[in-house]
């Protein structure tokens, strides 16, 4: 995963599995949209029906950085 700027990288390290919740899966659709301003049509409508996969990660360890200042910005996460 990372950021829009690859200055300012994330990198996240974790388990990915295929999510099968619908519900969870229109949430997604529903921010995804409201964030982009974009409507995922037919897209939308094949992740809802199970037939295109929705891949979730479950982070263990992340890393943050900015670039321009990395001995004073890269920072770590572990997660539970």
């Amino acid at each position: 995963m990372c950021t829009d700027n690859a200055a300012e990288g994330v990198i996240l390290e974790g388990a990915v599995e295929t999510e099968r919740d619908v519900e969870r899966i229109r949430e997604l659709i529903d921010l995804y949209e409201k964030k982009y301003k974009y409507k995922l049509g037919k897209m939308g409508e094949r992740m809802l029906a199970l037939e295109d996969p929705v891949f979730l990660l479950r982070p263990k360890v992340g890393f943050g950085l900015w670039e321009k200042k990395f001995a004073t910005t890269a920072t770590r996460w572990i997660f539970n």
